[in-house]
């Protein structure tokens, strides 16, 4: 049924239709014992614009056809490979496929995932990967997936639960270690002890994905640095990883690193009295701030 550079798909259909009152009924079971899938290769439709003014309309829409009333069990078998969005790996389980003129289609059922993922900059094993339908949306299946890296003691890799709207990302470890340095052996094959300033930048983008302030925190003391936090920069203006240490009592000294952009910026706060401290911020732009604060009884 599909033959394309980015499909290929052998399926086997046992199906019963019936057309009656501008309704067609469809019941019956299709199996899928053979399928290519390279999902990233695929081309997206764009929708025209909504400020766009058809001059030719051209021949007139045909007239719809009969409504679908679809009640369909898919089988997928045990060759059915899918490549894209880093998963390389096979697929098989079987969906029933629940299609009313009232609502969008829904589905119960559970499929099955083996193979590899690509994560964190590892080619990963998959250890259990399942998603999950119970009466619900195509695109909502319930993700329970688990991966490790293959050559590293102690164990380590990611799992993943949740919906594709709500999808929960979590580094484990077995025996169980810290957030920041699991995610240190996961992503670099080695302790956060031996972690240097180039890994900063890699383990920080890791550590926002995951909602990491803890994480960049305790990667800020493995490097003897005070303060590391992951969040928005004015200066920048997106997201930054910010790092800073404490020189003197009265000097504190931070640096910021875009994590979406190539922006950096240099800040340096200098207490000239308990409540009144100078502040220099230096990017594509210079700042030199004079802040004061009091306390309301």
């Amino acid at each position: 049924v599909l033959d394309t550079p980015e499909a290929r798909a052998w399926i086997s259909p046992e199906l019963e239709v019936e057309v009656q009152g501008g309704v067609a009924r469809v019941r019956g079971r299709v199996a899928v014992p053979r399928a290519l899938l390279q999902v990233e290769q695929g081309t997206q439709s764009v929708p025209v614009s909504a400020d766009v003014v058809v001059v030719d309309a051209g021949a007139p829409e045909a007239a719809p056809g009969p409504a679908l009333d679809a009640d369909l069990r898919l089988v997928l078998g045990e060759d059915v490979r899918l490549v894209g969005y880093g998963f390389d790996g096979r697929v098989a389980g079987e969906l029933r496929v629940r299609d009313r003129i009232d609502r969008e289609p829904r589905a119960t059922g559970t499929l099955e995932l083996s193979g590899g993922v690509r994560a964190y900059g590892q080619a990963l094993r998959l250890t259990r990967g399942s998603l999950r339908w119970a009466n619900a949306p195509l695109d909502q299946p319930v993700v329970d997936v688990r991966a490790e890296r293959p050559d590293t003691s102690p164990e380590v890799g990611v799992a993943l639960a949740g919906t594709p709207d709500r999808l929960r990302a979590e580094v484990w470890s077995q025996p169980p270690l810290p957030q920041a340095e699991a995610l240190s052996l996961l992503m670099f094959g080695r302790p956060l002890s031996t972690a240097d300033g180039q890994d900063a930048a890699q383990l920080e983008q890791a550590a926002l994905a995951l909602g990491g302030n803890a994480v960049a925190q305790a990667f800020a003391g493995a490097v003897g640095l005070d303060v590391a936090s992951v969040g928005q920069s004015r200066a920048l203006g997106g997201t930054a990883l910010t790092v800073g240490k404490r020189i003197t009592p009265k000097l504190y000294v931070s640096y910021g690193m875009s994590l979406s952009g190539a922006g950096q910026v240099f800040g340096a706060t200098y207490a000239l009295r308990r409540w009144l401290s100078l502040q220099l911020e230096s990017s594509e732009e210079q700042r030199l701030l004079l802040e004061a604060r009091f306390d309301r009884d």
